[in-house]
């Protein structure tokens, strides 16, 4: 009985992405997070499996803080069960975690899951920096131009906030390459005036089927205007960058989530 309820629940995660999630990869790593322990710290420290576990449901379940530490008291007393292997890194250890057992109990428990095949977004940010200065962030902005520096340095720890979000909710996001062909067809006034259409075609010549867009002005860097243009529509809301992402990942794990 076991064996067949297994092999239901994978009959059914595979007709949901066959039908729902057509152009979705597969995200390599989904289930190995990262936690600020040292070898010795983490192998006998239930909190420090808990905290790997944390990291995993948060990718996988919409969820909040509380939720997620009930549900781990609830149905996975022992954390450390979930654990297949763990390496060090610069930042603390890897944990590589057995997904597909988190997600069976987590659908025994009734809860939405998100599986591993997720898709791409296409990060768009047009900035207005003021006096006629516009620009469009791509993934290596290094300027000739040393005046340019520190507008430079902005935009890359814009990115690299965006990145740092999507990876902890295990949504794959990438931005413009530089010098690259599609590059020349990516139009500040199409990402400023929200032309869904214009922005959807660029999105597809680098292979992701969803459009993150943001008008950032260069005196306001906190709250912005962003656009998620997804399934033919297009969604507008303010938010710091870091929370764009979440609303990105919040909405897909909405439409992607499976029972």
């Amino acid at each position: 009985m076991v064996l067949i309820k297994k092999l239901l629940t994978k009959l059914i995660i595979i007709c949901f992405f066959y039908t729902a999630n057509a152009q979705s990869v597969e995200i390599i790593g989904l289930y190995d997070v990262t936690v600020a322990y040292d070898m010795v710290n983490f192998r006998s420290n239930r909190n420090a499996h808990k905290k790997a576990l944390e990291k995993l449901l948060i990718r996988v379940m919409i969820s909040n803080d509380e939720s997620i530490s009930m549900l781990i008291e609830q149905h996975f007393p022992d954390p450390s069960r979930f654990i297949r292997q763990f390496k060090p890194n610069d930042d603390g250890l890897i944990v590589s975690m057995d997904g597909e057992a988190v997600q069976e109990i987590l659908l025994e428990a009734n809860k939405n899951v998100w599986g591993a095949d997720r898709p791409i977004t296409m990060i768009l940010v047009a900035i207005d920096k003021g006096m006629g200065e516009r620009e469009v962030v791509i993934d290596d902005d290094m300027m000739n131009n040393l005046n340019q520096l520190q507008n430079t340095n902005k935009n890359r720890v814009m990115r690299q906030k965006m990145h740092a979000i999507a990876n902890s909710r295990g949504v794959p996001i990438l931005f413009p390459m530089k010098n690259d062909v599609n590059q020349l067809s990516i139009s500040f006034s199409d990402i400023w005036g929200g032309f869904s259409e214009n922005l959807t075609d660029i999105a597809k010549n680098y292979g992701a089927s969803i459009v993150l867009s943001g008008k950032v002005r260069n005196d306001e860097r906190e709250i912005n205007d962003w656009t998620l243009h997804f399934n033919n529509s297009s969604t507008s809301f303010s938010a710091t960058s870091e929370n764009a992402i979440n609303f990105l990942a919040d909405t897909l794990m909405a439409r992607y989530s499976y029972s």
